[in-house]
């Protein structure tokens, strides 16, 4: 099938504390890839907590997240990007993420 690049909330710790749809849609993907043998690659996009946190904070988590994403991008080829995003700054970055992929 190909190489797939997944950005996607994984931290299955934060499962039963609040967290939506989009955390258990990306487990269920990522057991999907398992139970396929797909070569894949998931760079987490878990929160910390959901607490509210100083905008500085969140904006140097998702600037090491979008360097990681670009060094993905540039060191290795991907056949497919899976992006999973949600409102405010989230879409800006994963937004960001798809135009540079």
């Amino acid at each position: 099938m190909g190489r797939i690049l997944f950005v996607g909330s994984i931290n299955e710790k934060n499962l039963y504390k609040g967290s939506g749809g989009q955390l258990k849609m990306s487990l269920q993907i990522v057991e999907f890839f398992k139970n396929e043998n797909l070569d894949y690659y998931v760079l987490d996009t878990t929160m910390r907590d959901n607490k509210n946190r100083l905008f500085i904070e969140r904006l140097f988590e998702g600037l090491r997240r979008l360097f990681v994403f670009t060094k993905l991008n540039i060191l290795q080829k991907w056949d497919f990007i899976l992006i999973f995003s949600s409102g405010g700054l989230s879409f800006y970055e994963k937004g960001f993420m798809a135009i540079v992929s």
